[in-house]
């Protein structure tokens, strides 16, 4: 019965300290969480900046290269959207313009072709 309960004392001595240890690195975490994100208050606050209004998509004459044919498959929509998309990933400080346009993958791409090759593969 001794060694009983000197195991259920290991035990709980261990698991005590397990959880002040947790306690404790929680508390640090929250606290620098708190210092490194003080919000300024007062006139030392920067003013927010509203992000500036995206460019009118330019019709497709103007972005074709010369020499090369009308392509259809150029959506304006499409290409205003990935110009937006371009501006917002790097941060709106200047305008983007699309000058060309290439769908890449064809028809589905490697992931496809290889899904078909493996379903037709006689499985043994």
């Amino acid at each position: 019965m001794d060694k009983l309960t000197t195991g259920l004392q290991i035990t709980v001595i261990g698991m005590s300290i397990v959880f002040v240890i947790l306690i404790l690195l929680n508390l640090a975490m929250n606290a620098m969480n708190a210092i490194l994100n003080r919000k300024k208050k007062g006139p030392e606050a920067a003013p927010r900046v509203k992000p500036a209004p995206a460019p009118a998509p330019v019709p497709a004459k103007e972005n074709q290269v010369k020499g090369e044919p009308e392509k259809k498959d150029e959506n304006p929509e499409l290409i205003a959207l990935l110009s937006a998309a371009v501006m917002a990933a790097e941060g709106g400080s200047r305008p983007v313009r699309i000058k060309s346009l290439r769908l890449a993958g064809g028809l589905g791409g490697a992931w496809k072709t290889a899904g078909k090759t493996e379903g037709m593969q006689p499985k043994v």
